[in-house]
C-alpha cells in the first residue's frame, strides 16, 4: 500500500446512510464474507493511521519535532469520538434485531 492510499480512509459517520433510506436485506455468505474483508481493510487502515498520528505526537525524529494545534487534537478527538459513537450506534442495532 503506498502512503496516496493510506490517505484515503471514509469517515465512518459521512458514509452512513439514514436509517430511513436503507432497505434491508439478507446478504448471501459469499458477499457478507468480502464485506467483512473489505470492513477489515478499511479498519486496518484506519488504524495503522492513527498509530502513525500517535507515534508522531510523542516521537521526535531526527531531532524535528512536529508540532500539534489544539485545532489538531480536537479534529482527532472529535474523529475519534464519532468513530466510537458510530459503532455503537450499528452494535444497538444489530443486537436489538430479531432473526
Amino acid at each position: 500500500m503506498n502512503s496516496r492510499q493510506s490517505d484515503m480512509i471514509p469517515s465512518t459517520s459521512a458514509s452512513m446512510p439514514g436509517a430511513d433510506n436503507v432497505k434491508e436485506h439478507q446478504i448471501s455468505p459469499g458477499a457478507s464474507a468480502q464485506k467483512v474483508s473489505e470492513v477489515f481493510l478499511t479498519a486496518g487502515q484506519a488504524f495503522q493511521k492513527l498509530g502513525g498520528l500517535i507515534a508522531n505526537l510523542h516521537n521526535s525524529k531526527n531531532g524535528v519535532e512536529r508540532k500539534w494545534t489544539s485545532s489538531d487534537t480536537n479534529s482527532l478527538h472529535d474523529a475519534v469520538s464519532r468513530f466510537a459513537s458510530d459503532l455503537q450506534r450499528i452494535s444497538e442495532t444489530v443486537q436489538g434485531r430479531e432473526v
